[in-house]
């Protein structure tokens, strides 16, 4: 008999357990490997898309350093200074120099003669010679070439979206005929940014060379960038070290001559470490339970590569979209037009591409008034506004600041302006913003693609001219792009060019307009106004011009020339006060005390006689400097005027922050038709003003009764068409020299209406 098998038993039961360890442990093995391997490829997979942002973003760079330096470069001004017989020094100090390293942070300025000699170079406030461009020329003596010769590309080319930007522009004469290049070098401190452009016009052609002078700009790429540029891509901080910096973890900067000009580390996220940190562990009861760890591990694989995936699509949705309002951004609205255009060519369809440009009247006060915290809740509101009355399949993107746009496809006999009047009733109820309703109005400018369009760039350039049609009518309004508004375009140029040759001469005149004195009818002061004798297009009023002069930089010597002109006349009016309107880029003038005072002892004119008038619109962004420029000019005995007052944010903290000597109730106010509504407002302007021993001036008075009413209401001063128009300079004198008496009840003065 055999009392025991228990040898055998655990020799069978042994195989099987031997082939089940061997078994759990080839599973885990596989899993380790596999898990370990998933862990490092995420990681590595989040720090290459990281790289290629960093890459994106330096190349944005490039393209901004091309966008700052064309506003000096692609402009008359620029032109005639550089090749001026001349080299004006100080205006290119101002103009070029400050205005690149102080505005956007440029390093080196350098300008090029057509024989590629430097001529000017500044750097933080001094100059640079020749010698230290010449470091660098070796690199940028390609790009030079580049330039000049439109040959084939040396380096790497980071300016596409710059060159795309730029077709936009392609009806300026000038413009057309502009070259640039910038790359990414390395520099002997580290990697720079080199942008060279041809200093061209835009308007006149004439001053077009066969050689043109060329601008460098010179930006470090330095530990400041890369901080801005690990915020704006939400990686962190990107320490920047020399080229020669060895470290595991670093990625070298290779600039597009293909040298390392530094190494990059940071801190990349580990998404693969979830599974490096926690899952391994558990293997130790892998063996017991490994179906059950399995599937938890293939549940956790999906978990983090689902993360990844989020991620990934977050920056690619980013990287469409407007951050603010999560709407699609410019770039994501222009290859969809495109796409859509092709689309339609392709199927040869009848339908037709309509664009609105969508623009918020009037943000900056918005913005000025209640913060720019209330501005970007107002912009994020304006998008669900917008897309509650569109169409499923229209298109609704924000470009940038206070622009939106809409596309929309319309089919054959379809009114594209139902669209403006769909985005028009957007912004008929008011805004909930910073706890407060506020109402504001937009103007939107529409084009629709012509059959068989193809170009963008063309549609979205007209919506544009009809978005500038739609302000330069009053704004609040939609207006459809036609032909003539390209025409009218460049008229605007021709009208901004001739302006430019008129101030100096005798085509700027000067109209005075009479203020009289409610108690006697007698005139006590004129207001200076400017008017343009167009040599062909005859009288024009400031209206057409003073915004062109503006937005040309014309107002600096326009302003300049009233101001002599209106001093050199000033002994013609005896003891009558003259009032003189100044504007807000005068009022930012540094010199403008001295220039008074200069005009003041040239013409031996009184300083008491002369009246400046500003508004208070040009004070809401008044600063220190503004406050000592209103002290000087008053201590020099020159009296000032607020002028249009009641409309604009803060009257009251005028009177207090700045001494005027005349209040000029703005017309809105003297109307008849709301005279009598705002008659206790009106009282109150006089009894303060009265108060503060000022005079108050009562402008835009167009009746008898206005003016009866005005003189009851305490108002010391009369101005408006129903006392006289604007004259010129001989007929004010006689306007002056005819005898009144009385106020407001004999009234003769509405003979001069006319």
């Amino acid at each position: 008999m055999v009392e025991s098998t228990g040898g055998s038993v655990p020799g069978r039961i042994g195989t099987p357990t031997f082939g089940v360890s061997l078994m759990l442990l080839a599973i885990s093995s596989a899993l380790l490997f596999f898990i370990v391997y998933a862990g490092i490829s995420m990681n590595n997979a989040a720090r290459n898309s990281q790289r290629d942002l960093i890459s994106a973003a330096l190349s944005d760079a490039v393209n901004r350093t091309l966008m700052e330096q064309k506003g000096i470069a692609l402009w008359d001004e620029s032109t005639r200074a550089a090749q001026g017989k001349i080299f004006n020094v100080n205006w290119f100090d101002e103009e070029v120099g400050a205005y690149f390293t102080e505005g956007y942070g440029h390093d080196q300025v350098y300008i090029l003669d057509p024989s590629d000699r430097v001529i000017y170079g500044y750097a933080h406030g001094k100059h640079l010679d020749a010698a230290q461009f010449e470091e660098i020329r070796s690199k940028v003596g390609p790009m030079i070439a580049e330039v000049r010769s439109a040959k084939k590309r040396t380096y790497l080319e980071r300016d596409r979206l710059f060159g795309l930007n730029q077709q936009r522009y392609s009806r300026l004469q000038g413009a057309r005929s502009a070259r640039w290049a910038a790359n990414i070098l390395s520099g002997p401190e580290g990697p720079v940014i080199v942008s060279i452009m041809t200093i061209v016009p835009t308007v006149d052609t004439s001053l077009l060379l066969p050689r043109p002078y060329l601008m460098v700009s010179v930006v470090k790429i330095d530990q400041a960038m890369m901080d801005l540029i690990g915020r704006s891509i939400k990686i962190g901080a990107i320490r920047l070290d020399p080229a020669n910096v060895t470290d595991s973890q670093a990625v070298p900067l290779v600039s597009d001559e293909g040298e390392v000009a530094a190494m990059m580390s940071w801190t990349s996220p580990k998404p693969g470490q979830l599974l490096l940190t926690r899952i391994l562990p558990i293997f130790a009861v892998l063996l017991i339970v490994a179906a059950f760890y399995t599937m938890m591990i293939f549940r956790r694989l999906n978990e983090a590569y689902a993360k990844l995936r989020d991620q990934e699509a977050s920056a690619r949705f980013m990287a469409m979209h407007d951050g603010l309002s999560q709407l699609p951004n410019r770039r994501n609205f222009i290859q969809t037009l495109r796409t859509r255009l092709s689309l339609l060519a392709r199927e040869n369809s009848s339908n037709r591409i309509a664009i609105a440009y969508v623009d918020v009247d009037r943000f900056k006060d918005v913005n000025d008034a209640i913060g720019h915290g209330a501005g970007d809740s107002l912009i994020i509101q304006i998008g669900p506004r917008l897309k509650d009355l569109l169409r499923p399949r229209d298109m609704l993107a924000r470009l940038g600041g206070d622009e939106f746009a809409v596309m929309r496809e319309i089919v054959p006999g379809e009114d594209p302006a139902k669209l403006g009047e769909t985005i028009m009733a957007a912004f008929k109820r008011p805004f909930d913003v910073g706890n407060q309703q506020i109402e504001v109005t937009a103007s939107v400018g529409i084009a629709v693609a012509a059959s068989g369009e193809a170009d963008p760039d063309r549609v979205v350039q007209d919506a544009d001219i009809s978005l500038y049609r739609a302000k330069d009518l009053g704004r609040n309004r939609y207006a459809l792009f036609e032909a003539s508004m390209a025409e009218e375009v460049r008229s605007r140029h021709e009208i901004e060019t001739d302006l430019r040759a008129a101030i100096g001469t005798s085509q700027i005149q000067m109209y005075y307009q009479p203020v009289i004195s409610v108690r006697t009818g007698q005139v006590t002061s004129v207001e200076a106004l400017v008017r343009w004798k167009h040599p062909k297009k005859g009288l024009i009023e400031p209206g057409r011009f003073i915004s062109l002069a503006e937005q040309g930089g014309l107002m600096v010597p326009l302003g300049d020339h009233i101001l002599e002109q209106v001093f050199r006349e000033a002994h013609r009016f005896a003891n009558v006060d003259i009032a003189i309107n100044l504007s807000p880029v005068q009022l930012r003038q540094r010199h403008l005390p001295d220039r008074l005072d200069q005009l003041a002892r040239l013409f031996s004119v009184d300083p008491r006689r002369i009246v400046l008038e500003v508004t208070e619109s040009m004070l809401i962004d008044a600063d220190g400097a503004t406050e000592r420029s209103f002290e000087d000019i008053r201590k020099l005995g020159f009296r000032m005027a607020l002028d249009d007052f009641g409309t604009g944010y803060s009257s009251l903290g005028y009177l207090h922050r700045f001494e005027f000597s005349k209040i000029k109730i703005d017309r809105s106010f003297v109307s008849s038709g709301s005279l009598e509504r705002l008659r206790p407002i009106i009282e109150a302007i006089v009894h303060i003003g009265r108060g503060l021993r000022m005079d108050i001036v009562a402008e835009g008075v167009e009746s008898a009764a206005e003016l009866a009413m005005i003189q009851a209401l305490g108002c010391t001063e009369a101005q408006g068409y129903w006392i006289s128009r604007p004259l010129p300079l001989e007929d004010i004198l006689a306007f002056i020299s005819t005898p009144r008496s009385g106020g407001p009840k004999r009234q003769p003065l509405q003979v001069a209406r006319g």
